[in-house]
């Protein structure tokens, strides 16, 4: 795994990246000669080129780190620094020996004036070095209140972190597992809840299973419910749509999608041909569509967010029109984001716009994205 744009983003305080991305195998109590430990990269950042002077060749060096950020951005630092922790960071691992991290700040109205000492992060812990930057900064001359108020609240965090029981080591499912919870899906005599879907369709389910999944069907399948007598659902998805929902509710995980929208079978794509901005996307996204929708209504957040950030990594310009609609109708930030960096590096999807070939709401979204102004209104003249 390469993790050195992780490092980066940490360091320079990126919460956006670091919030998106697939980072379960990240190691959050590393020691690296670079930037320490997670942590401490995420108070210490990073040092940045940047040109200086008349010529291009000259460059000077720009930190980006707690301090120096603005109060925007550490808040993000904050939050970085929470998930961090949350994904099992301890704040008492201390940065390798000769790790050569050392920072000292001032104010750019007085700058030899109000100069810290120079704080360095060898041998020491994410803790040690915020005390260490806190002590430097009481001590210089100049207003560094709004800094101390940042460097309490993130040694309020780490601290408690420090003094918590040590969080379980996540460790990687055994395939078996996913194996035998794929039988119990597959297990039609112990199902005790059909759903029926679109066309005629049912599938056979665990109530047990659903209840644990969804707040909605735990209080579908009380007594006071319909469904709690009868134990079944009717649903407006098709067949493949809630095959594809129980599985990735039952284990997780799913198979390759097929061409005619069913699971766990060779995946075929539709011909370009067959997609564009009439709405019309891959076979493939139709189906993690509706089958997110149906998630949603259901509210199994764990498969809402699996499928929009499946959906968000697949996105094409042919299975833009769909993904973006749907979007904007649940509020899918991910998804949006995506849907907004696609649109604006792609020719297809403006030729889309300027024609007026997307959906309403697209449009609007697309001329937002795209800085235009919204059209005029034509205004009635009296006669």
């Amino acid at each position: 795994m390469d993790d050195s744009w992780i490092w980066s983003a940490l360091a320079l305080g990126k919460l956006d990246l670091i919030k998106d991305a697939d980072i379960g195998q990240f190691d959050w109590n590393a020691q690296d000669a670079h930037y320490g430990t997670p942590l401490i990269a995420i108070v210490m950042g990073k040092s940045l080129p940047v040109a200086s002077g008349g010529s291009s060749t000259e460059t000077s060096m720009r930190v980006s780190d707690f301090i120096s950020s603005t109060a925007r951005e550490k808040e993000s630092r904050l939050e970085l620094m929470k998930i961090a922790l949350a994904s099992g960071g301890n704040p008492n691992v201390r940065a390798p020996p000769d790790c050569p991290v050392a920072r000292r700040w001032w104010k750019l109205q007085e700058v030899e004036k109000t100069k810290t000492c120079v704080v360095d992060v060898k041998n020491s812990s994410v803790l040690s070095v915020v005390m260490k930057i806190i002590e430097a900064l009481q001590v210089a001359e100049g207003d560094w209140k709004e800094d101390l108020a940042y460097l309490a609240s993130a040694m309020r965090l780490l601290s408690a972190r420090a003094s918590a029981p040590p969080l379980q080591q996540k460790i990687a499912i055994s395939e078996a597992v996913v194996d035998t919870w794929e039988a119990v899906l597959n297990d039609v005599e112990s199902a005790d809840v059909t759903i029926a879907c679109a066309e005629g369709g049912e599938v056979r389910a665990h109530a047990v299973v659903l209840r644990s999944a969804s707040k909605v069907l735990r209080a579908m399948f009380s007594s006071s419910f319909r469904e709690g007598t009868t134990k079944r659902i009717e649903v407006t998805a098709d067949v493949h749509s809630v095959r594809l929902l129980l599985e990735l509710v039952y284990t997780g995980t799913s198979g390759p999608l097929s061409d005619e929208g069913g699971s766990r079978a060779e995946s075929t794509e539709v011909g370009a041909e067959d997609c564009g901005p009439d709405g019309q996307g891959l076979q493939s996204t139709r189906l993690m569509i509706s089958t997110l929708d149906l998630a949603h209504q259901f509210q199994i957040d764990h498969v809402v967010q699996m499928l929009t950030k499946e959906l968000a990594n697949q996105l094409t310009e042919h299975s833009f029109g769909p993904a973006c609609e749907l979007g904007l109708r649940l509020q899918l930030p991910m998804l949006l984001r995506a849907c907004r960096d696609l649109a604006n590096s792609s020719p297809a999807i403006r030729k889309g716009f300027d024609a007026g070939a997307w959906p309403e709401p697209v449009q609007i979204m697309l001329r937002e994205s795209f800085g235009l102004a919204p059209p005029q209104k034509r205004r009635r003249q009296g006669l």
